[in-house]
């Protein structure tokens, strides 16, 4: 009824009877005047109207409206947002302008945060969440984004686990991994494990899962042979030595999958064996409810709710996140390991095989001209946070060679469809403008790199971000099949950091792995290949008022659900 109810309180003024007709209200509701009668006998019961007809030639019935058109809307927002129909509910909003009305924000406040509830007799902690996007990847091999991996941590579980503090591999579906010669590994898998659809997880799955990872080229290291001993126990030879194996199997992409699922075509998402199952994937709706025969803690939540959320209140409004402070908010600060960076081609197809020019365009470049100073950007030195912050001195920029300079050919990265590297490609195109330099601007997404990708760029604008174990982030970033990376370089320079990134595998102390990649940096820097563009920094504010205050989140905004209990701080938490 609401949508008719609209469109009265669009046409007639709130508390004044009004003469009309069956006619004219049709054309109001667009559908027959047998159905129009329908309608309002229908709202005149629900208190919505008051309809008055008379007997008789010549005497027009009355209408007369109870609500007004706000009031109107925030009803219907109620009556969607109760039947989980979230988009519906926004759409409605906007439509009508309505997201800064302070009804429709308490509303939407009060929809979010931890709630107690009864479902079906029992009773239910939810804990509702916004999110700009319910349409992320969980298969874990595919993971592209953080977003997916974010979800993919909740759903799945890894053999092993990297514990930030103590920097190491920790056991978590593995209750041992150990080698004598960091080539042969011997993995004893933990009892009692299972699937979210009740089959147990054995050394056939793991065995699968990593077979399945290496066929797709997703795993950047050789393996000889896999062999099962029995459903708890399996070894693995790798075709040289790495002791970082571990490490890498701490990947959330190495997750492990049912080799049923496998053997079946991989259709639809796999059943994880993580702390929650996946109960619901909309466009609109990712709805987790807590695995009742998980291996670990049991969450003490029993369902998480992420609703698909504008990002005009995801992040502008102190039911989430708050760009802006206010009184007693709290602070979340973080700068990302990881940076934003421009590869120059040093192979002979571009015009950076010469080192003059390249020298001069790497000097050329300042750092901070790509910095979003107001979104906290700051310029980078190093993928690492802790380098970057060192000193260091500006170069001086040398005069541009006096060579034949082609169009030069800027290839872009494409994160996914609603990101790309775009932005930073503009602010180099505007300084090789203005050094009398023309060029093309490609934006290539992850799959359009190739083993020919060298012969096809000149520039190539990026950035990645570290994840918890920041050296596999890097050891996984240039070793991946066909990167840009390993293809801007010379092939003398391609053997060294390929020496060196043997090395690192081959060493047990991590602070000779750490100084062996400082020198990888140092050598793309060196050689004027690798330029350093921004780090980014994330600070945000939690209402004290919000429904998240006392929920611990990293700057991204991401929540670990498993962490979620109820505050004696709040009465709602």
């Amino acid at each position: 009824m609401y949508p008719y109810l609209i469109e009265l309180a669009k046409r007639f003024p709130q508390g004044i009877e009004i003469e009309t007709g069956i006619d004219e209200l049709a054309s109001v509701f667009h559908c027959s005047t047998r159905y129009t009668k329908t309608l309002l006998k229908e709202l005149h019961r629900q208190d919505a109207i008051r309809w008055t007809s008379f007997q008789g030639r010549g005497k027009k019935p009355r209408l007369l409206l109870k609500k007004g058109l706000h009031e109107v809307i925030r009803l219907y927002f109620q009556a969607l947002w109760q039947k989980d129909e979230f988009q519906k509910a926004f759409q409605l909003i906007a439509e009508h302008d309505m997201f800064q009305d302070e009804e429709i924000k308490r509303l939407i406040e009060e929809a979010y945060g931890l709630h107690h509830i009864v479902h079906n007799a029992k009773p239910l902690d939810v804990f509702r969440y916004p999110y700009p996007n319910t349409r992320v990847v969980l298969d874990p091999l595919h993971t592209i984004s953080r977003h997916d991996v974010h979800f993919v941590e909740q759903l799945f579980e890894p053999l092993l686990r990297f514990d930030q503090e103590l920097q190491q591999a920790v056991p978590n579906l593995a209750q041992a991994v150990g080698s004598d010669d960091g080539i042969t590994w011997r993995i004893l898998l933990r009892k009692g494990v299972r699937f979210h659809d009740g089959s147990a997880v054995t050394s056939q799955d793991v065995a699968a899962a990593l077979r399945r990872a290496v066929n797709r080229d997703r795993m950047f290291i050789a393996i000889e042979r896999i062999t099962i001993q029995d459903d708890g126990s399996l070894t693995i030879q790798l075709k040289e030595c790495n002791y970082l194996f571990p490490r890498i199997l701490c990947s959330p992409k190495l997750s492990i999958v049912s080799f049923r699922w496998i053997e079946d075509g991989e259709f639809g998402i796999p059943a994880g064996a993580g702390p929650f199952r996946l109960a619901c994937q909309t466009d609109t709706l990712i709805k987790l409810e807590a695995f009742e025969h998980y291996f670990g803690y049991r969450p003490w939540l029993d369902q998480v709710e992420v609703i698909h959320t504008p990002n005009s209140l995801t992040f502008g409004l102190s039911t989430s996140i708050s760009s802006e402070p206010d009184e007693e908010a709290m602070k979340m600060e973080q700068v990302e390991q990881g940076a934003d960076y421009l590869l120059l081609n040093c192979n002979e197809t571009s015009v950076f095989h010469d080192a003059a020019a390249r020298h001069w365009l790497y000097d050329a470049i300042s750092s901070d001209a790509f910095c979003l100073k107001e979104e906290g950007e700051i310029a980078a030195t190093s993928f690492l946070v802790h380098r970057s912050e060192r000193q260091r001195p500006r170069a001086n920029v040398r005069p541009k060679p006096d060579i034949q300079w082609p169009v030069i050919r800027i290839r872009v990265q494409q994160i996914r469809p609603d990101a790309n590297h775009m932005r930073e490609a503009l602010v180099l195109e505007r300084l090789l403008h203005a050094h009398g330099l023309e060029c093309s601007l490609e934006i290539v997404s992850p799959a359009e790199i190739d083993e020919e990708a060298r012969n096809k760029y000149d520039c190539f604008v990026g950035g990645t971000a570290f994840g918890k174990d920041w050296m596999m982030s890097a050891m996984a970033m240039l070793q991946a099949k066909g990167n840009y990376f390993m293809s801007s370089m010379s092939e003398e320079g391609r053997r060294h950091v390929q020496s060196l990134l043997q090395q690192i595998q081959c060493e047990q102390s991590e602070s000779a792995r750490v100084r062996l990649y400082e020198e990888i940096e140092s050598y793309f820097t060196g050689s004027a290949t690798l330029k350093f563009l921004t780090h980014r920094r994330h600070t945000l504010y939690v209402s004290k008022n919000s429904p998240f205050y006392n929920i611990k989140m990293d700057a991204n905004g991401k929540i670990d659900y498993r962490a979620i209990v109820k505050s004696h701080h709040s009465s709602r938490q």
